[in-house]
């Protein structure tokens, strides 16, 4: 499962001591918290995702102002993930978390073709998306249920959908695995 996120926080940046310089669910912040926390309760291995961001590359001026992307940054960001994607010929689930997530899923529809490595073009769009299921959720930032900022109706809805989505990835995930063996593989995929 790809989990597809916003862009680098500042636990992943590499001068914060706290941090761990990467996108990791060890983070000592509340959205790593969260997803770590939801990953364990829908039973979802860390072995079986990848974690990515819309936007990956942390410390440019795209972070100081999201304002500031221009179009050149959308098609780099795009790029990266379209590549990504192509390497990861197993991919059966993508989480989008958040509604640059979601824009950035929707840019691989119109994105031109890559040369990945020496390899044939890979086609972007349908070839990618068309080959996973794909579930929508809300960013886990605590920001989204913050009672704060929210109405109680709105942070009911929010962790309801982010219940439903964990729930819908999970069960995806398990579909085609024996209920008594949590490792096992349907008998048409190869075993490595």
């Amino acid at each position: 499962m790809l989990a597809l996120f916003q862009d680098p926080g500042p636990m992943t940046n590499p001068r914060n001591p706290r941090g761990s310089g990467m996108l990791c669910v060890e983070n000592a912040d509340e959205t790593a918290a969260r997803h770590k926390s939801f990953l364990a309760e829908y039973k979802i291995d860390t072995c079986d995702i990848l974690s990515w961001n819309a936007y990956p590359w942390y410390g440019s001026n795209l972070y100081g102002n999201k304002k500031d992307r221009t179009r050149a940054d959308e098609l780099a960001a795009t790029r990266a993930l379209s590549q990504l994607l192509s390497m990861l010929p197993n991919l059966e689930v993508v989480m989008l978390h958040g509604v640059i997530a979601k824009k950035a899923w929707a840019r691989l529809d119109e994105y031109t073709p890559v040369e990945v490595g020496g390899a044939p073009e890979v086609e972007p769009g349908w070839v990618h998306t068309s080959k996973v299921h794909l579930v929508h959720s809300w960013h886990l930032s605590p920001r989204v249920v913050d009672p704060e900022t929210k109405t109680p109706e709105q942070v009911e809805r929010f962790t309801r959908e982010l219940h439903e989505s964990f729930a819908d990835a999970a069960a995806h995930l398990r579909r085609d695995r024996d209920p008594w063996d949590p490792w096992s593989l349907s008998p048409d995929q190869p075993p490595f």
